[in-house]
């Protein structure tokens, strides 16, 4: 098949997809994102409408994950069926997951013996 400037179809802009947030959206939690910024260590409500709980919380996993970009560096949790979120300019180390499996199965075979 021979690909022609005839065969291609040109449009004005892309159709809204099915999956994601439409980008006003993702420019309003930018701008949320921000103004938390400004507030270290305060929490605040998650301002935008969810269509579950369910949603609240897998929002709450992604923030912490760091997957979504504006919000690396940021902390959240939900209280009550609500998401709240916080910036956090000095979050605790986490300990690393090999180091913390180690010291469990010590204490499990402490107890045992």
């Amino acid at each position: 098949m021979t690909i022609t400037l005839a065969k291609i179809e040109f449009v004005e802009e892309l159709p809204r997809s099915s999956r994601g947030m439409p980008r006003k959206k993702l420019n309003e939690r930018d701008k949320f994102a921000k103004l938390l910024s400004e507030h270290p260590g305060r929490w605040a409500k998650w301002p935008f409408k969810m269509k579950s709980v369910k949603t609240g919380y897998a929002l709450a996993q992604s923030i912490k994950a760091g997957k979504l970009t504006a919000f690396r560096g940021y902390e959240a949790a939900v209280r009550g069926g609500e998401l709240f979120v916080r910036y956090n300019p000095n979050p605790e180390p986490k300990a690393p997951k090999a180091a913390a499996k180690k010291a469990t199965s010590r204490r499990t075979a402490a107890s045992k013996g």
